[in-house]
């Protein structure tokens, strides 16, 4: 992971203003939507970082291992959207994938009528059964998050 500034250079240069970094010279925003994956980035001194990142840094004076947007919108910086997470943590709370048909995450149709779930933790996939019915599989899948500490928002429509 890029080493972020120090905090004193990250306090030289901008002010938080509500989900933004604002330069304090001109008080212009800092940085922009230009990452691929719809994450805001700002330069500093030369190099380019995440601007969610150097927002933590700034308020909070740590280098987090991963910054998590906890409502999935990569692009709401308010500090109260921010948390310092581990790896595990991160992958937690994630969006659902673009590629899913059920609409529902780790529960897909399964032959002609049943429906399997499965839930994947430390890279390991779970297999949580095969079930009659829709719910019953839905609500397998429910468990098994509550049980291994996934985070509300983890499968989340895409925004």
């Amino acid at each position: 992971m890029l080493k972020l500034p120090y905090r004193l250079r990250l306090n030289d240069l901008f002010v938080y203003d509500d989900g933004n970094l604002v330069y304090r010279k001109t008080g212009r925003t800092a940085g922009g939507r230009s990452c691929s994956h719809g994450y805001h980035r700002t330069t500093v001194d030369g190099v380019l970082y995440f601007t969610h990142r150097l927002i933590y840094k700034l308020v909070h004076g740590e280098d987090p291992e991963y910054v998590d947007h906890v409502n999935g919108d990569r692009a709401d910086n308010r500090i109260t959207n921010l948390r310092s997470v581990s790896k595990k943590e991160n992958e937690r709370n994630v969006k659902r994938h673009s590629t899913n048909t059920t609409g529902h995450t780790g529960v897909y149709k399964f032959g002609d009528r049943r429906w399997r779930a499965q839930i994947c933790v430390d890279d390991k996939h779970i297999h949580l059964g095969t079930y009659d019915t829709l719910p019953e599989a839905l609500q397998a899948r429910k468990d098994a998050e509550k049980k291994y500490g996934f985070h509300a928002n983890h499968g989340r429509a895409s925004l």
